[in-house]
């Protein structure tokens, strides 16, 4: 019997501005990703109830419950870094309440504000629980709770941390996406001590595998979400399935090994391994591959924007990216290495200049080449390159240790893959 597909809208937002703000931020959120810098968890134990101890955590000055976080601790990618914002809409815990959830792919945790959170009927497990989570520190309580589709139909059981000061958290966001309620993280689970799914998942499945795929429209500003067995609709050929990467610090990640050329006879060797990230714009090359591109289209660096740019009359030479992934190869089309009108019209520029997505993964200021060659992080596949795809990010706990009506309880995952398709349009 096929599966049920499971799907809710995604809309994306973006969340730079004019000039060099693309490629700045795209630059320092990479920086983040390579010295692996995660929402940080810190817990203790309670009976139920908050600690009274009061500390403070970076900007906030909250009651906090929760041990204290080392200042050495490096800056957590989240969503108020990213340059692209995705949110979609969902209902997390015991209500029937939609909210607007964005869908942070760098990190596992799942968070509502308090104002728009009420249990399950079967009383949840609770735990104080803090996350060193963006500006603000997330602090609340910690609950095992649903998390559903707009429908109302239960889609996973999970942590859920219920945040008592997300409000201050949405200043640090875009104005336009100031009243999200929560936070869906989507990264890989073994982030995570214990992932858990449905016991109404198990039983239609009969498998522990849990699927979120992403694609997106043509027009890039609208997507569709799908915690199921992606939908056929939604994709051209076969998906092909890869593990993560063993190496770090993309292993962290949605990161998987890969090859990369130009055209079918320009191999970029210098690109390995790379790092699918949804909150990045654009697609960053590692310096040497970057380069090697750059010289090999003739392209000149905008001195406004900080991107590369070709003239109209290099257009028709521009050749396909194909990237080989397991035992396939990707083709990104001359077409789609070019940056969408959308993004354009953001950042500002001239209609005599055709502007290209490819960036550099370091900034100039940033990293020797001794301590590049020390970082598993060579590429890093954006929104102008995961548009043209569909992605399914696939978990697998190793176990399934307890089913009891309520909850079913897993063990730590251990088998994580990423599938890629070609996007039908």
């Amino acid at each position: 019997m096929p599966e049920q597909n499971r799907s809710a809208p995604l809309k994306t937002y973006f969340a730079f501005g004019t000039g060099k703000d693309l490629i700045s931020k795209d630059q320092s959120r990479a920086q983040k990703l390579k010295h692996r810098g995660h929402p940080h968890e810190s817990e203790q134990s309670s009976d139920n109830n908050l600690s009274t101890k009061v500390e403070h955590n970076h900007n906030c000055h909250e009651r906090n419950a929760h041990t204290h976080v080392s200042v050495d601790t490096p800056p957590g990618v989240d969503t108020t870094d990213a340059n692209i914002i995705h949110i979609v809409s969902g209902i997390i815990g015991g209500g029937n309440q939609t909210c607007g959830l964005l869908v942070d792919a760098g990190s596992s945790w799942v968070w509502i504000d308090s104002h728009n959170y009420s249990a399950g009927q079967k009383g949840p497990e609770k735990k104080s629980k803090s996350v060193d989570y963006a500006v603000c520190g997330l602090t609340g309580t910690e609950y095992n709770d649903f998390v559903k589709l707009p429908s109302g139909e239960p889609m996973l059981q999970r942590s859920i941390g219920v945040a008592e000061n997300f409000t201050q958290f949405r200043t640090k966001l875009p104005e336009e996406v100031r009243n999200v309620k929560g936070i869906l993280g989507i990264g890989p689970s073994y982030l995570l001590a214990a992932p858990r799914l449905s016991t109404a998942y198990i039983q239609e499945r009969k498998s522990t595998k849990i699927r979120i795929s992403i694609s997106f429209e043509e027009n890039g500003r609208d997507g569709l979400l799908t915690y199921s067995e992606p939908d056929e609709s939604r994709y051209s050929g076969d998906i092909t399935y890869v593990d993560i990467t063993r190496k770090e610090p993309s292993l962290e990640y949605w990161g998987i090994d890969l090859g990369l050329a130009y055209g079918h006879d320009v191999s970029l060797t210098s690109i390995k391994t790379g790092i699918i990230d949804p909150g990045t714009a654009l697609l960053l090359f590692r310096k040497e591959a970057y380069d090697q591109y750059k010289q090999e289209i003739g392209a000149t660096e905008d001195s406004e924007t900080g991107l590369l740019v070709i003239q109209e009359s290099q257009r028709g030479k521009l050749k396909s990216l194909f990237f080989t992934i397991g035992e396939a190869n990707f083709e990104l089309t001359a077409q789609a290495q070019i940056l969408p009108s959308s993004i354009q019209a953001t950042i500002g520029v001239q209609s005599d200049k055709i502007y290209l997505i490819v960036g550099q993964l370091d900034s100039q200021t940033t990293q020797d080449d001794e301590s590049r060659a020390q970082q598993h992080a060579d590429v890093i596949l954006g929104f102008t390159w995961l548009r043209w795809f569909c992605t399914v990010f696939v978990t697998r706990p190793d176990d399934i240790v307890d089913v009891d009506g309520n909850r079913t309880t897993g063990k730590y995952v251990r088998h994580i893959q990423v599938g890629i398709a070609n996007r039908k349009f």
